[in-house]
């Protein structure tokens, strides 16, 4: 896992090698990866997760009623660890659990291990809800559009993405310009490749032009 902790976004690349417990740090690469609310991770079931497609299904939160369900892909590095972690459990069991047991809750969890977490990697202040930045920002850079990062973080609209979310598309927006120059360029390789080979004249090399056709 502490491999794995390099490829969260600079500044935050120690957050879940200093996690207290294991099973936290998959917590935390599971909250900047997936872009999860904490509600939302809380409520996890063993049954949510469709590993062997690279899925988790979100369908409830916990102090919420008739949470939207959705799904979203997983990187292929997380699944070995989720295995890993889900061992012989049953699929109503909690994925994630307090230490004691039972429903992780926000402000016990900072107490118990997320401040000290965070303070380690130089984050001191860091929230868990701020990893779903994390996330949107890990999504945007790997070429997401809007509304793929809408429906991973489960917002109403993409309008509310980019309202919340619009600076991350701005760097989005130059690489795109970017590309647009190169298929410009490419465009006009293709036509120079394409093109058919001048003729020396329009009469053929060696042609004796006379004073017909000299157009006097």
């Amino acid at each position: 896992m502490a491999d794995a902790a390099t490829m969260l976004e600079p500044g935050r690349p120690k957050l879940a090698s200093n996690a207290s417990f294991a099973q936290y740090r998959l917590v935390i690469f599971v909250l900047a990866y997936c872009g999860l609310r904490w509600s939302e991770i809380a409520a996890l079931h063993v049954g949510a997760g469709g590993l062997d497609k690279r899925r988790l299904t979100v369908g409830a939160a916990v102090v919420e009623v008739g949470h939207e369900v959705r799904w979203m892909s997983i990187p292929r590095f997380l699944v070995d660890d989720l295995h890993a972690h889900i061992g012989e459990r049953t699929t109503d069991d909690l994925l994630f659990t307090a230490p004691e047991g039972g429903v992780m809750r926000n402000r016990n969890a900072r107490r118990a291990w997320f401040n000290r977490a965070a303070t380690a990697a130089g984050e001191t202040g860091l929230t868990p809800h701020e990893l779903r930045r994390t996330a949107a920002s890990l999504a945007v850079s790997a070429g997401a559009n809007v509304k793929a990062v809408q429906r991973m973080l489960g917002h109403a609209s993409a309008a509310m993405t980019l309202d919340l979310y619009a600076d991350l598309f701005d760097d989005d927006l130059e690489a795109v310009a970017d590309r647009l120059d190169v298929l410009r360029e490419s465009a006009r390789v293709a036509r120079l490749l394409h093109a058919p080979p001048e003729s020396e004249s329009e009469s053929g090399p060696g042609t004796t032009i006379g004073p017909g056709n000299r157009g006097l």
